[in-house]
C-alpha cells in the first residue's frame, strides 16, 4: 500500500563450486506478489533478525539446506504484483550442508540446479532475481 515501510527481505544464490550449478526455485501459481516466477530462496525479515539472519533461516525453511559463509553483494529494490515493495540484500554462498526437501513444497512447485550460464535465460523472474543471476553468472562462470 502507498505511504508503507519496505518490507526487509534477503535472497540466496548457492553455488556449487565443483559442478558451477545453482539452485533456483520456482514459486507457486497462487503466490500473491511473484506468481510462478523463478527465484532464489529467501523471504521477509523477522522484526529485530538482521537480513544475513534472515537468509541463513529462509533458506532452510524453503530448502532444507543450511548455509554458511554468506557474502554480502548488494541490497535492491523490487515492487510486487500487488504493489508491496521489498528492500532486498542479496547474497551468495558455496558452502552448505544437508539435503533439498522434496518438491512441490508449501511456497514452490520445483528446485533446479542451473548451470550458472544458463541463469542468464531463467523465465520468468523478477528484476532483482535477474540482477542476482546475471552477477552469479558472471562470478561463477561455467566454462573456463
Amino acid at each position: 500500500m502507498p505511504g508503507e515501510d519496505p518490507i526487509r527481505s534477503a535472497i540466496v544464490a548457492i553455488v556449487d563450486p565443483s559442478t558451477r550449478r545453482t539452485l533456483v526455485l520456482r514459486r507457486l501459481d497462487e503466490n500473491t506478489d511473484f506468481p510462478s516466477m523463478w527465484c532464489f530462496p529467501g523471504g521477509r525479515a523477522q522484526p529485530g533478525e538482521t537480513t544475513g539472519e534472515t537468509a541463513v533461516r529462509e533458506v532452510l525453511e524453503e530448502t532444507g539446506l543450511e548455509v554458511h559463509g554468506l557474502e554480502y553483494l548488494a541490497r535492491r529494490v523490487s515492487t510486487g504484483s500487488t504493489g508491496l515493495t521489498y528492500l532486498i540484500d542479496c547474497f551468495v554462498t558455496q558452502t552448505w550442508a544437508g539435503s533439498l526437501i522434496a518438491f512441490p513444497s508449501a511456497e514452490h512447485s520445483e528446485a533446479r540446479w542451473l548451470p550458472t550460464d544458463a541463469l542468464g535465460h531463467l523465465e520468468p523472474t523478477g528484476p532483482t532475481t535477474r540482477w542476482l543471476a546475471e552477477t552469479v553468472a558472471s562470478r561463477y562462470p561455467t566454462m573456463g
